[in-house]
């Protein structure tokens, strides 16, 4: 695993990147062997479509491997910003989990962004429906 230092707090102040869903996913697996990349920040262009992954492991690591996922979704982005490790992912309003690393394995076409919570649940079981507003940004809240 590469081990790399990663200060948040140089991000003083920066812009959400927003969408809206135009795939709904649904289902999950065990063996799905995501690479997560070694950056800690992305940047997202409008009208760039990425994917929405889920895992509820704990460990995921930069140059790491993440194999429980559930499928959330796709979404183009309306707004473009820039995003970074612990970021939140709101859907509808709902956090979603934190963003803990980007797979690239299909770019150009899109990105594989990973986030982490106790909750696998896919994007149907969530009850996330086309158009739903996306939302990636500083953790808003008490959340």
């Amino acid at each position: 695993m590469m081990i790399l230092k990663f200060n948040r707090d140089i991000f003083y102040a920066k812009r959400d990147a927003e969408g809206e869903v135009i795939v709904v996913l649904d289902g999950k697996r065990d063996d799905r062997r995501l690479k997560i990349e070694t950056h800690y920040a992305r940047s997202l262009k409008k009208y760039d479509i990425h994917e929405v992954i889920v895992t509820d492991e704990s460990d995921v690591e930069l140059g790491g491997e993440v194999n429980k996922i559930g499928y959330i979704c796709f979404f183009e982005v309306s707004q473009g910003g820039h995003i970074i490790l612990g970021d939140g992912l709101y859907i509808a309003g709902d956090l979603i989990g934190r963003v803990v690393g980007f797979d690239d394995i299909h770019m150009p076409n899109h990105m594989n962004i990973i986030v982490q919570s106790q909750d696998r649940r896919s994007a149907k079981e969530r009850g996330i429906m086309l158009g739903d507003k996306v939302s990636i940004g500083f953790i808003r809240g008490n959340s």
